[in-house]
């Protein structure tokens, strides 16, 4: 070799380069057995403390940098990592996953693949199932290659924007590779609007619709209050429009049903009354005038398990229930309770004139309280289950109640609906009507909510973006841009937070037992022998509840009369202004409904 003029480094470039079919023979096989690699990791070890390490550092970090910007330029082919703002759809949100993207960078990026993973992915990170920073880099430097490729800029530019992120902190975001620029993102919802709009108008020239719509406020708080500079408030509309069909009325439920009475909570805390209850178990927000809602809903089912075990110890006679469990088979349990069922219904599910013959005033007042209790859970598990045929019979029990209460309006406005359903409105004008009161969004068994409650949840979901933006949004803007598209926000803030295990809230919270309290809730009425078979002397002089069923069917004929009046063309009875107005508005709202209907009608006979 050294007779021959070569170096080391010549002699083996020259056996590389060599066109000799016996050497290539040698050379190949050299590569079949690995013979780059098997050298280039020996030199990386023999090297490594060496003052010939730099060089052949570069040159690895060279050979590197070619690979990778080869893949690079693969994946900046790829449609599925771009997301042009013209172009963009509900689907790539709904689609979103990092796991589909490491996928991708897997299959088109091998070597930048494992690069990454051996810098970022930890074994930690492998053992716990947390994503992988791979996805995230990996897509920096694919948009820093080509601007193009956004999918997961996107994405997180929207994500910020529906977090309340600032403009000036979104370009930021976007300097460094996280996101999309703001105006990238308002082109993207202006597209996103536009194709709602015009899928909007394709589908209602085919089929029947409804809108719900409902007013939202904006306040403008002035935090220096001055005579020249008040607080200020801003007022809107806001409408869904819902795609709609005929819904099948099913049949009427066996047993009608109406929500709890809110004059059980009396404000005394004595007598086993619920607002003793209440402060047994130290309850908050339960304010009377204004009590929370999830607040009184649990305490109110508490009280009714609770009350609810009673009544089966007493009924069959032993303080532990689980006996019976572990004694009777299943058959035999089946019966007895059959049979005690039946006893139960017939002592206590009763009027409450038939109850006060029977019982003393507290066990009357929890006997009215589990009757009231089971048409409310039962009105929830009918809207729940979209059930429009149990609905109606329980507007009409519902209708009743509110004639004996005293808020006039609500008890008119039941009047009105449940004479639309029993006498003015034919069959297919109350499947029109009745089908706008309940909407199931997610398409699935028991989702069902009702339709104004769903509008006032899209209201919130404007305000929080409204709040988290700052009152200088324009209308424009909050119209065009942000109301037509708050439920896309909902998705790509559940998608992106599920995506990195992001929970709920800062703190994980888990359902606390509710078994403590029923237990609590069932000794006392036991103690005070509430829903015994001998009334408690204590319990005979307990003021009684309003019994607003009997005290709706007493009012209602007369309440009727005055109804039927009020909607006689040109015949109004000697009341005040106000009555009369409201006998209009009445009359008004039947014709204002009757026309909706033919309206909605028409358009489903003639698609």
């Amino acid at each position: 070799m050294a007779s021959a003029g070569y170096s080391l480094r010549k002699f083996i470039l020259a056996i590389l380069q060599s066109t000799n079919s016996e050497i290539r023979r040698y050379v190949g096989m050299f590569y079949h057995q690995n013979g780059p690699a098997a050298i280039l990791q020996y030199l990386n070890k023999l090297l490594q403390y060496n003052k010939y390490d730099e060089t052949f550092a570069q040159a690895a970090v060279d050979l590197l940098i070619t690979r990778t910007r080869s893949e690079l330029n693969k994946l900046s082919e790829q449609d599925c990592l771009r997301s042009p703002a013209n172009s963009y759809s509900r689907r790539r949100v709904e689609t979103f996953s990092m796991e589909n993207i490491e996928g991708v960078f897997a299959e088109r990026a091998p070597h930048l693949t494992r690069l990454l993973e051996g810098l970022a992915v930890s074994k930690a990170y492998r053992d716990e199932g947390i994503p992988s920073h791979v996805g995230v880099i990996g897509s920096q430097l694919l948009h820093a290659y080509s601007q193009k490729s956004n999918y997961f800029q996107m994405i997180m530019g929207l994500y910020f924007h529906t977090s309340g992120c600032p403009k000036r902190v979104l370009s930021v975001l976007a300097a460094v590779g996280l996101s999309v620029s703001h105006q990238s993102v308002m082109n993207t919802l202006a597209h996103l609007t536009e194709a709602a709009m015009q899928e909007l108008r394709t589908a209602i020239k085919s089929q029947p619709f409804f809108i719900l719509y409902d007013n939202i406020n904006f306040p403008n708080r002035k935090y220096d209050q001055r005579s020249h500079n008040k607080d200020t408030f801003e007022n809107g509309t806001t409408a869904t429009i819902v795609l709609g069909g005929n819904l099948d009325i099913t049949s009427p439920a066996s047993n009608p049903i109406m929500p709890p009475n809110i004059s059980h909570l009396i404000p005394d805390a004595r007598n086993r009354s619920l607002a003793f209850f209440i402060t047994l178990l130290d309850r908050k927000r339960l304010v009377l005038d204004s009590p929370n809602y999830h607040a009184a809903d649990e305490i109110l089912r508490h009280v009714f398990d609770g009350m609810v075990l009673r009544l089966w110890q007493v009924g069959l006679g032993t303080e532990r229930l689980e006996l019976f469990a572990e004694e009777l088979g299943h058959t035999d349990l089946k019966n007895l309770i059959a049979t005690r069922l039946e006893s139960i219904d017939k002592h206590y599910l009763v009027n409450s004139h038939q109850l006060s013959n029977n019982l003393g005033s507290a066990d009357v007042n929890a006997a009215l309280f589990l009757r009231d209790m089971m048409v409310y859970m039962d009105l929830g598990d009918a809207i729940k289950a979209g059930d429009i045929g149990r609905l109606e019979e329980v507007l009409l029990l519902i209708t009743v109640m509110f004639q004996a209460g005293g808020m006039k309006h609500y008890a008119s406005e039941l009047l009105r609906v449940a004479y639309g359903m029993r006498y003015a409105w034919s069959d297919l004008e109350k499947t029109a009507i009745m089908s706008s009161w309940l909407i199931n969004t997610q398409g699935k068994p028991n989702a069902w909510m009702p339709a104004d409650f769903f509008q006032e949840h899209n209201n919130l979901l404007i305000k929080t973006v409204h709040s988290a933006k700052g009152s200088n949004m324009s209308w424009e803007t909050l119209a065009n841009k942000i109301s037509t598209n708050i439920h896309l926000f909902s998705e790509t803030a559940r998608r992106v937070e599920g995506e990195f295990h992001i929970s709920h809230n800062s703190n994980f919270h888990s359902t606390v037992s509710a078994y403590s309290d029923i237990t609590r809730i069932t000794d006392s009425l036991r103690h005070y022998d509430i829903l015994g078979v001998n009334p408690h002397p204590d319990n005979l002089n307990v003021p009684l509840v309003r019994d607003l069923i009997k005290e709706g069917f007493e009012k209602f004929p007369e309440r009727f009369k005055k109804f039927m009046e009020s909607i006689t063309l040109g015949h109004y009875s000697e009341e005040g202004i106000d009555d009369i107005l409201e006998q209009d508005a009445i009359a008004e709202s039947l014709g204002r409904e009757y026309q909706m209907a033919e309206d909605y009608i028409s358009a489903s006979l003639n698609h």
